[in-house]
């Protein structure tokens, strides 16, 4: 519950409760998952060192630990990395991730919709037309 508010309070631009939100889910699950989703609310509200520092801790356990790269791609487009963010989605994708299946409406990826590369993945993942 905790993340999707953090999701509506940055779309709603009020990023302290944003922030508040997905610090909340993050110390609640102790779960990687959900901190790569705290790393794109870091980003999205413009705390790119926070932001950075999470998605870089995430990549460096991904050899020990599950982290999704879906959630790493997501930080890495709200940093402004668009090529880096297709490189995690591909990753996503090539892991077989759970996460990816909400990448057709998950509004983190509004900014992109229209970008070849995701127009296949939705594709290469099954979504319909």
């Amino acid at each position: 519950m905790h993340s999707y508010l953090a999701l509506i309070y940055v779309q709603m631009g009020k990023h302290p409760e944003a922030v508040s939100q997905a610090e909340q889910a993050a110390h609640l699950t102790n779960s990687q998952l959900v901190k790569g989703f705290l790393g794109y609310v870091q980003a999205a509200v413009g705390h790119t060192a926070e932001a950075r520092r999470i998605a870089d801790e995430l990549i460096s356990l991904r050899p020990q630990t599950y982290s999704c790269a879906f959630e790493i791609g997501t930080t890495e487009l709200a940093l402004g990395r668009r090529d880096e963010a297709f490189r995690w989605f591909e990753a996503a994708y090539q892991d077989r991730s759970l996460c990816i299946t909400s990448m057709k409406f998950d509004p983190r990826l509004d900014s992109v919709r229209s970008d070849p590369r995701y127009q296949s993945l939705i594709q290469r993942v099954g979504f319909p037309r």
